[in-house]
């Protein structure tokens, strides 16, 4: 019977949802990332193990084929040809120095199809997103106040000594804030959907995962996270305006309530010129104050990237192959310590630049396709808080990190989007 593989899956999508984010291991933020693989390779090689006794024994088996589920093919066979031809050292190439090698690739798009034939878009998934959002934050705020929590960072180390004793920001249980940046990125507006599209008081119970979220990337300068979750929003409020009011002229309303805004909002950051976070960098923008340390000097980054995918061909130099290319080096010396902090360059800093340099153009297509396909069924029957998930996680994506923390959790998403079984009902489910 279907319903065993279901089952499996329900499980397996609920361990992502709310133990994945969650776990970090006994090591602290020292192999958080390793941690965050194993936890992940293990937890889908033993569903895919569990869904072939369960098809082997009850003729369950299942693959719908469609584009989404060809993209994921051609984008594993990409990734593996990549690999197969890359020059540099193939062995390290399986796993990467952060995980994010050919393995780690693969899974992805084996975990996408898993949850593309046997999942079922379920409220129940945003609550326990909420959940384990929630505990990870306040762990955050923890840090921020000075404590540390499980001993996640190293004896003699605090969030406050960030720049002082080691390079770059940690916190919570997802460890670099970039990553924690596009963790929010991928809560935050599905629980501000579900809190508009039901009518039960429970829906409420969100706004405290929200608020939480919202303060810990306030109190740490969140920078992508901000940005996705202003243009998400945004997206958000249209979709909401012309699927609830089918009128026109509300739609029309609210183009122009944004447009105007817009306005206001860029004329103040120009007059105002802020000299600190975000903002300040769309200042420097507005008034062409543009330079390499733009975004954390993440433009500097990017102009490596893009030679380097120029360069790299149609396969790209393998997967994790960017820690072997960038020349890119930061150093900064710590007049408190008498030490001078030194970080490397081994990630673009955005995930589609990732793909374009590793893996190549042709997995970057796939990859759009997949996320392409997954957004054209947003207007399914309340799909649309995973498809709120998947569009803000993609803006965050592009200033963002393409790593094992978070990344299973947007393909698992895009893979619920692209399933045509089983649409729940949220506003049932909240009144349930």
């Amino acid at each position: 019977m279907k319903a065993v593989s279901k089952l499996i899956v329900h499980v397996y999508i609920s361990l992502f949802v709310l133990v994945f984010p969650l776990w970090t291991g006994l090591s602290g933020y020292g192999k958080l990332g390793y941690n965050k693989f194993m936890f992940f390779a293990v937890a889908t090689v033993a569903c895919l193990l569990l869904l072939a006794v369960a098809s082997a024994t009850q003729k369950s088996f299942k693959f719908k084929l469609d584009i989404a589920s060809v993209s994921a093919l051609l984008f594993i066979t990409v990734c593996a040809l990549s690999w197969v031809f890359s020059d540099l050292p193939r062995a390290s190439l399986l796993l990467g120095s952060r995980y994010d090698g050919l393995l780690f690739l693969i899974l992805l798009a084996i975990s996408f199809l898993i949850v593309l034939n046997y999942g079922e878009p379920n409220g129940v998934y945003i609550y326990m997103l909420g959940l384990s959002c929630g505990i990870c934050s306040l762990i955050a705020i923890m840090q921020i106040w000075g404590l540390n929590p499980f001993s996640l960072y190293p004896a003699g180390m605090l969030y406050k000594d960030s720049g002082l004793k080691y390079s770059g920001v940690f916190l919570g249980t997802i460890g670099n804030t970039s990553l924690l940046s596009s963790y929010y990125a991928l809560c935050i507006p599905a629980f501000f959907w579900l809190i508009l599209d039901t009518d039960s008081p429970n829906r409420f119970w969100l706004l405290l995962p929200s608020a939480l979220a919202i303060y810990v990337a306030l109190a740490s300068g969140m920078r992508s996270f901000l940005l996705a979750l202003a243009l998400s929003l945004v997206i958000l409020f249209l979709y909401f305006t012309k699927t609830r009011f089918p009128d026109k002229k509300y739609f029309i309303a609210a183009i122009g309530f944004v447009f105007a805004f817009l306005i206001f909002f860029l004329t103040a950051v120009f007059v105002l010129d802020p000299n600190d976070g975000v903002l300040a960098d769309l200042g420097n923008i507005l008034h062409g104050r543009i330079s390499d340390s733009l975004g954390s000097h993440r433009l500097l980054i990017w102009k490596e990237a893009l030679k380097l995918a120029v360069a790299g061909g149609i396969l790209g130099y393998g997967p994790a192959s960017y820690s072997h290319l960038s020349q890119v080096r930061f150093s900064r010396y710590v007049t408190e310590t008498g030490t001078t902090l030194v970080s490397y360059v081994d990630n673009a800093h955005s995930e589609l630049l990732n793909y374009l340099v590793q893996t190549g153009i042709l997995s970057l297509v796939f990859y759009l396709i997949i996320f392409a396909s997954s957004l054209s069924r947003i207007g399914s029957k309340d799909k649309t808080a995973f498809g709120f998930s998947v569009i803000s996680y993609f803006i965050a994506a592009l200033f963002g990190l393409a790593l094992p923390p978070v990344l299973p959790i947007m393909w698992i998403f895009m893979g619920l989007m692209c399933t045509a079984e089983g649409d729940f009902d949220a506003k049932a489910f909240a009144s349930a």
